[in-house]
């Protein structure tokens, strides 16, 4: 029996492996084993298609804090902090879905549009004014788009040839220091002010990578989870954009 679950289950496995411009009507319906026509009951093309992969997507995001948040259990600053680390990691898991969702309407997508209106109430509840709700929102998900790519990063993006034509002293001391304060982080304690999470937060990532990136070729970290330095820079950046509120 065909329905519009299996249908976006099988859209985004589609452009996960296979890209977006794979994604037809004739492709899902092989996938699913019926005729094209079968589809057609649920969705209209490719863009109820796209609109069934951005919500499929974007339900996996966890929006408990949010929820917390609307119920005073929560301040704003955490809910959104939670929220905008879920969602981090989940388009890190779906890295080539980001530049099809960021650019899909939300009109179809009825878990999306939820999504956008828990983080509306909470910036209300912040006291963001409605001008700013919008590109408050924009601008956190630039971020996490970004960062979603970063997390896949080698861990040597940053290595630097020896006598390179040009010099980077600055730039090698600061590399160094990142390197070195990463793994500090990396080692705290669970829960304590320095310690990481997420994608970076596994010591022994930083100390495998750091070791390996003097080698050849890209370093994910010793299981291929992602590049093992993606949570500092995810968590200054948030804090920066999330400084004003608390």
């Amino acid at each position: 029996m065909v329905t519009r679950e299996k249908i976006s289950s099988a859209a985004l496995k589609i452009v996960g492996v296979q890209g977006y411009e794979k994604l037809t009507m004739a492709r899902v319906a092989r996938e699913i084993g019926v005729g094209p026509s079968a589809l057609y009951n649920h969705v209209h093309g490719k863009d109820d298609l796209l609109a069934l992969v951005q919500d499929a997507v974007m339900a996996q995001v966890d929006t408990a804090a949010l929820r917390a948040a609307l119920a005073g259990e929560l301040s704003p600053g955490t809910a959104l902090r939670t929220w905008a680390r879920s969602y981090r990691d989940v388009f890190a898991l779906h890295a080539p879905l980001v530049e099809v969702i960021a650019t899909t309407p939300i009109s179809g997508a009825p878990a999306t549009q939820e999504m956008y209106e828990l983080v509306a109430r909470v910036l209300v509840a912040a006291g963001e004014p409605q001008a700013r709700i919008i590109p408050r929102i924009i601008a956190l998900e630039s971020f996490i788009y970004g960062s979603s790519y970063d997390a896949h990063a080698p861990a040597n993006i940053f290595d630097l040839p020896s006598g390179g034509p040009v010099s980077t002293h600055t730039f090698a001391a600061a590399r160094a220091a990142f390197v070195a304060d990463s793994a500090v982080s990396a080692d705290a304690p669970v829960g304590s002010a320095s310690a990481g999470s997420g994608f970076a937060s596994a010591g022994s990532r930083f100390a495998s990578a750091a070791s390996a990136s003097a080698g050849s070729g890209p370093v994910s970290g010793p299981d291929g989870g992602g590049n093992p330095f993606a949570d500092t820079p995810f968590r200054l950046g948030l804090e920066a954009l999330l400084a004003d509120i608390d």
